[in-house]
């Protein structure tokens, strides 16, 4: 048998020496043989066929997807110009935006207003502390401790002690922190000191302090008798 010279869909036509047709047997799922069936010329097989529609149906089919197509195209018409005006929406905007600074720079340098200056940064007040005598105690507690430390040092360094760098720093420090305790027991005393600041300065200077001694106590020294 030779192929015939077309084939339908769904099955392969071969033709004998004689011209006859025939659809050569297929395998089953299940393993056997169907076998091959000879034809007529032009036979078209049952599940090739077209089925049989009503004009009334296939007109209304006809006309469903003729619809289907005509929403489709409407939608993607009407999708595409939302996105066009969008567009046109924002390049508006931006045109308006750039004529605005484009007014305002020939405005400025036509002299007709001042440049925009930048919001005046109004700095915050800054509020001091305000000392009160407890404030005032407790530094000359602080104050009388390291002049004890530093007593402690000069003890040692007129015994012959080798100070290093951080000792001598903390030596030379006993002035400054002297000066720090007459300005402490002024503030606390006012009026009620009984000597010149001078002499109250020479007074501490020459205080050994190797010894712990009471604020209190420490300041009712310099306190006017009553």
């Amino acid at each position: 048998m030779s192929s015939a010279p077309e084939a339908r869909q769904g099955d392969m036509r071969v033709k004998d020496e004689y011209g006859n047709e025939w659809i050569p047997g297929t395998q089953r799922a299940d393993g056997s043989w169907r076998p091959a069936i000879r034809v007529k010329a032009g036979f078209v097989p049952k599940e090739e066929q077209k089925l049989y529609r009503p004009p009334t149906i296939a007109a209304r089919e006809k006309l469903m997807e003729e619809r289907a197509c005509l929403n489709h195209g409407v939608s993607r018409i009407i999708s595409a110009q939302t996105v066009s005006a969008d567009k046109q929406e924002k390049a508006r905007k931006r045109n308006e935006k750039r004529q605005e600074k484009k007014l305002q720079k020939l405005k400025e340098e036509a002299g007709l207003i001042e440049p925009a200056q930048p919001p005046e940064v109004v700095p915050e007040p800054v509020v001091e502390k305000v000392l009160t005598e407890e404030d005032v105690s407790r530094d000359l507690r602080r104050h009388q401790k390291k002049l004890r430390q530093i007593d402690e040092l000069r003890a040692k360094a007129s015994q012959g002690a080798e100070l290093d760098t951080e000792q001598q720093e903390k030596l030379a420090s006993r002035p400054r922190i002297v000066e720090s305790v007459a300005k402490g027991i002024t503030f606390i005393l006012k009026d009620k000191l009984r000597c010149s600041q001078q002499e109250l300065l020479e007074e501490l200077t020459n205080d050994s302090y190797s010894e712990p001694v009471s604020v209190p106590d420490w300041i009712k020294r310099f306190e006017v008798p009553n």
